[in-house]
């Protein structure tokens, strides 16, 4: 018997019940069997997306029921992914660029929000310890322990992770290992640094960003844990 599409996804264990497709595909298609569905079909709820200027988020959902139709694809319960059909069918989505902070009196508000931060305690101790290292949002969330030597107050990060694909050896200040230290026994489990995965989700969850006109930095995926780090990233750089 066809699967309806909301079992599909579900199946492909891809996406968060909570989010976009059940608040903006579903209603439309999410009982349609998934091997019936049409571009055409498609479209129509993309474009309900598109009628209230969420442009972006429409993209995004046109992107992960993709993904969802292309698993169909794979495991025989459809025979085409017609999400592609529809890659140019969207209004294009102009990037924005945003000012950084460089004004020491934003840094100084930048800096208190962040100790005022009382969120998931990962990602608070996160966001003090990235103006102390000075990288990437990502090379400080993807950090794995192995690659601190908190003995000797140091952090090398492998070519692999790095832009310019070259070994990076990060001094760490004192307060950069205490803050690593207190780190250590809530993030250690997880393997890696500043993850969001350490949070306990169903077994539908997956960390992935809400599909909305950015990231929802309220919430503790590894999505929005970048985000936040990213902002703060940002600001270091251009200091």
């Amino acid at each position: 018997m066809a699967r309806p599409a909301e079992e599909v996804a579900r199946a492909r264990n891809h996406v968060d019940p909570r989010h976009a497709p059940r608040e903006l595909l579903y209603p439309y298609i999410g009982n349609r069997p998934v091997a019936r569905i049409t571009a055409q079909e498609l479209l129509a709820a993309l474009r309900r997306i598109e009628a209230r200027g969420r442009h972006e988020t429409a993209h995004r959902v046109r992107a992960l029921a993709g993904t969802v139709l292309r698993y169909a694809v794979a495991t025989g319960r459809a025979q085409h992914d017609v999400a592609a059909d529809l890659r140019d069918a969207l209004a294009s989505v102009k990037s924005r660029n945003f000012a950084s902070v460089t004004e020491p009196r934003r840094v100084g508000e930048l800096m208190r929000a962040i100790y005022s931060y009382d969120g998931d305690p990962v990602t608070a101790l996160a966001l003090k310890l990235a103006p102390l290292v000075f990288v990437r949002a990502g090379e400080l969330r993807a950090a794995e322990w192995s690659e601190f030597d908190l003995a000797n107050a140091e952090w090398r990060i492998p070519a692999n992770r790095m832009k310019m694909k070259e070994p990076h050896i990060v001094p760490l200040a004192y307060q950069a290992v205490e803050i690593l230290g207190e780190l250590e026994p809530l993030a250690q489990a997880a393997g890696v640094v500043a993850s969001g995965s350490h949070i306990q989700r169903s077994p539908y969850e997956r960390p992935a960003a809400p599909p909305r006109e950015g990231p929802d930095y309220g919430a503790d995926t590894d999505a929005a844990v970048n985000a936040r780090l990213r902002l703060c990233a940002r600001v270091w750089e251009a200091l």
